[in-house]
């Protein structure tokens, strides 16, 4: 769906773009670490830590007076343990600072984190009747592969719901009912975008760059989440009216530690492109290690893993050469690189290029939504606030003004970067990531992966 809300064409240079704070309301500055006016003074006496609870905990999480609290569906156990732990530390990091600087109107925040099966059903209800229970003033949520309980519990209950599920389903069912789901809030574009965006990218690459596709040829590799099965078809739409030819769809199953079957069928096809859309990044690290041990002459495109630290430090250098995608990620830039090196200091460890971010953008979003309306009970004038924001944070541009209430995805979706997402196309250099498009937040230009050099 194209974006309807297209401002004038304006030059802005990369420098420009990227030091630049985003715009609130009727003019009030927004920056990805202060907030003037209303965050801060009068501090609380709350400490502002955060707490994991589990189903059978509903102890009224906002029973501290003047303490505002914030609940997670975090997975912080299992497969995707790992970004859950990005997605609680990046919501952390901006809550301290939010605290440091005396919170909210002198009322501090508290994080409330439920562990959750994000593709269970049972999980994902538990988890936000959790929530609920212990009155939360608002819910944000990193992911959920299995969204459907949200929109039976979060309406009935009102509370802001920040999220970044991705989910175009999701998006389609708040605007069709916009007066029941007007509290769903989807931070980022929706995953159809990185099957929509993908030609034009392969058409600024092959234009730029040393690479020009032997043939215009593409294999694709589909795993058993409808996330990655969504992008799967989108990607091979959009190739196809490109002029693609899809030789080939593999399908597999979570988890895949043997690629062999998957590589043999690969280097018969023999694509220009092999496009692998199943987002687990500790499987697409053993990919990279079995497919450079025999490599076929074609891009490698992995789709999120590598967004998770894990995922490097799985694959080694077997990962160098390889492209991936985030429709949300740090867009570098002054912002972007306070985040990673406070970051860093707090934890000890780098920051994830999309979980972390995102969450500390959300959280950043709502602080200041509960500023301008002054009362954060009041959730319909919070929603308001926050469906007509623009916020410039680490990740780039946020504006949810649109039915679906969901961010556009720059520049397939929305030409001006001031009003939408950029979806960072990033390759593997050195044992780094590099941003490689779109302008102007590339990084780095394109280089031949190694096997096929």
């Amino acid at each position: 769906m194209q974006d309807q809300m297209q401002s004038e064409e304006t030059t802005v240079s990369r420098r420009q773009l990227l030091t630049t704070a985003g715009v609130v309301g009727a003019g009030a500055l927004v920056v990805g670490g202060v907030a003037g006016g209303v965050i801060g003074s009068q501090v609380g006496s709350d400490d502002g830590s955060s707490s994991s609870t589990t189903a059978g905990d509903q102890k009224p999480a906002a029973s501290a007076k003047g303490t505002l609290v914030i609940g997670s569906p975090y997975p912080m156990s299992g497969p995707y343990a790992a970004d859950g732990e990005q997605m609680t530390n990046g919501t952390q990091l901006a809550i301290d600072e939010i605290n440091a600087a005396g919170g909210v109107a002198g009322r501090k925040l508290r994080h409330v984190v439920v562990d959750t099966d994000v593709g269970s059903p049972e999980s994902v209800a538990s988890s936000l009747n959790n929530l609920v229970n212990q009155k939360v003033d608002a819910i944000v949520g990193g992911y959920l592969q299995v969204d459907g309980p949200a929109y039976d519990i979060i309406p009935a209950y009102g509370a802001p719901y920040l999220h970044g599920n991705t989910i175009q389903a999701g998006v389609e069912r708040v605007a069709q009912d916009p007066e029941r789901y007007g509290m769903f809030f989807n931070v980022d574009p929706t995953e159809v975008w990185y099957g929509k965006g993908f030609p034009t990218f392969l058409d600024e690459l092959a234009a730029g760059s040393s690479w020009k596709p032997a043939s215009k040829t593409m294999s694709v590799i589909q795993g058993d989440l409808d996330y990655s099965m969504v992008i799967s078809k989108a990607t091979q739409d959009a190739a196809k009216k490109a002029g693609w030819k899809i030789t080939g769809v593999e399908k597999v199953v979570t988890p895949v530690n043997e690629w062999g079957p998957v590589l043999g069928k690969l280097r018969s096809q023999k694509p220009a492109i092999v496009y692998n859309a199943h987002p687990a990044p500790a499987d697409q690290a053993a990919f990279m290690k079995q497919f450079v041990a025999n490599p076929t002459p074609a891009l490698v495109y992995l789709q999120y893993g590598p967004s998770i630290p894990q995922f490097l430090e799985l694959a080694g250098s077997a990962a160098n050469g390889a492209i991936w995608a985030t429709l949300v990620g740090n867009v570098g830039g002054r912002l972007g690189e306070a985040f990673t090196s406070s970051y860093e200091k707090q934890f000890n460890k780098p920051a994830g290029l999309a979980n972390a971010p995102q969450g500390y953008d959300t959280i950043y979003m709502l602080a200041n939504a509960w500023a301008m309306v002054g009362d954060p009970r009041d959730f319909k004038s919070v929603c308001g606030h926050l469906r007509t924001q623009r916020y410039r944070g680490v990740c780039g541009s946020f504006w949810m003004d649109q039915p679906g209430q969901y961010t556009s995805s720059f520049p397939a979706a929305i030409d001006d970067p001031s009003l939408g997402m950029p979806s960072l196309y990033l390759q593997v250099q050195d044992g780094e990531h590099k941003v490689i498009y779109p302008e102007p937040y590339a990084q780095a230009e394109f280089q031949m992966p190694p096997w096929m050099k």
